[in-house]
């Protein structure tokens, strides 16, 4: 071999020496980095706890101070509540007015308008005594109708409604001489149809009245609802004077105690017990002036139950039954509740139309009733001559 290959050879081997060495420092070198790395992080790590122990204390610290002094605050501010006056009104709780229903409907359906329950304005008080909401009317509208006030109501939802009528008499035999049954029953039973009608009410009324005067849609309501009552009592009395069972006074114009007499014990005892009678004013003040030295006969005034009795039994005033004249029908007995019945759609409504008279508002009202005599045998009208 030359000397040449020779010192080559060596060259290279000492080229691969040096290499491995250096391979062999790096390694070591970053053996130390990794190893300072380390150390430097678990260092760091102990410094951190330490300083986080340090800061925790220092921060439980402060707020113990702080929860103190805030305590302190509300203790305080609890003591300036106490020391305030108990409120007399927390909350108000307005009662619905017909004013805030209609503004309530106007801004949902674009018409102003309320619906008015006729219980609650023919009513001022439920069964219990608690107060009814009336949307600010009074509980008497219908005072002007007394036939209202004495006879059978029944709530509909329907055009019309059906009763049951008892006719003809049922044939038991009667011991007693002044009583006459027929011994041949000729009871049957049919059907009587009361058909639903309105009655309706309308008032022009200037815009600028509406708007200044206080308490207007309220006082305009129940003057409407009153024109409606007093429409409705007329109807009613023309259903009262067609009544079949009928008795006719002595005299044309002059009505004595024999012509009530005969009215009140012509009506037959199953009836009678229950019964009140309903006289026009003019025959109440013709009976008034008539005297049987108070045998229990006469028209007395009853303060007890604030009207007059007449042979013990109440008697109602109707404006609406005519006068003591000719042919006219002037009293009647009934047991009411029996004799005449008034049928209810639930509710009425008033509303307001703006564009039908300029510079007006036109106000309406309207209800929808039924009535009409039920049993024919349970009431007597007294007819002049």
């Amino acid at each position: 071999m030359s000397e040449e290959i020779k010192n080559e050879e060596v060259a290279i081997v000492e080229e691969v020496k040096a290499e491995e060495i250096v391979a062999e420092e790096k390694s070591v070198d970053a053996v130390v980095a990794e190893i300072k790395e380390a150390t430097l992080e678990a260092v760091k790590s102990e410094m951190t706890d330490v300083v986080k122990a340090s800061d925790l204390e220092a921060i439980e610290t402060k707020a113990t101070e702080e929860v103190a002094t805030l305590k302190g605050e509300i203790e305080a501010l609890e003591a300036k509540f106490d020391a305030i006056p108990t409120p007399t009104l927390i909350k108000e709780n307005k009662p619905m007015s017909i004013h805030n229903e209609f503004q309530k409907n106007l801004e949902l359906s674009g018409k102003a308008y309320a619906d008015i329950e006729i219980k609650g304005i023919s009513e001022a008080r439920d069964v219990t005594g608690a107060p009814v909401d009336t949307m600010g009317l009074s509980g008497d509208l219908f005072a002007m109708n007394p036939v209202r006030g004495v006879s059978r109501i029944i709530e509909t939802t329907s055009k019309a409604f059906e009763l049951p009528v008892r006719t003809g008499n049922h044939g038991a035999a009667n011991v007693g001489a002044t009583k006459n049954v027929l011994d041949a029953s000729t009871a049957a039973v049919s059907v009587q149809t009361y058909m639903v009608q309105s009655y309706a009410a309308r008032a022009d009324v200037a815009i600028e009245a509406a708007s200044d005067i206080k308490g207007f849609y309220a006082c305009w309501a129940e003057d409407m609802i009153s024109e409606i009552a007093t429409i409705e009592a007329a109807a009613h009395v023309a259903n009262i004077e067609a009544a079949t069972n009928s008795l006719t006074a002595a005299s044309a114009s002059e009505i004595g105690l024999d012509d009530m007499a005969e009215l009140v014990l012509g009506l037959e005892p199953q009836y009678r017990s229950n019964a009140k009678l309903m006289l026009s004013t003019d025959a109440i003040a013709k009976l008034r002036t008539l005297n049987t030295a108070s045998t229990g006969g006469d028209l007395v005034f009853d303060a007890q139950i604030g009207t007059f009795r007449l042979f013990g039994m109440p008697v109602v005033e109707n404006a609406y039954i005519a006068p003591v004249a000719t042919g006219n029908v002037v009293a009647c007995i009934a047991d009411w509740s029996k004799f005449f019945v008034v049928g209810n759609r639930a509710s009425l409504q008033v509303g307001r139309f703006s564009e039908t008279v300029p510079g007006k508002y036109v106000y309406y009202a309207d209800m929808r009733a039924a009535s009409g005599i039920w049993h024919q045998s349970a009431g007597k009208v007294l007819t002049m001559a």
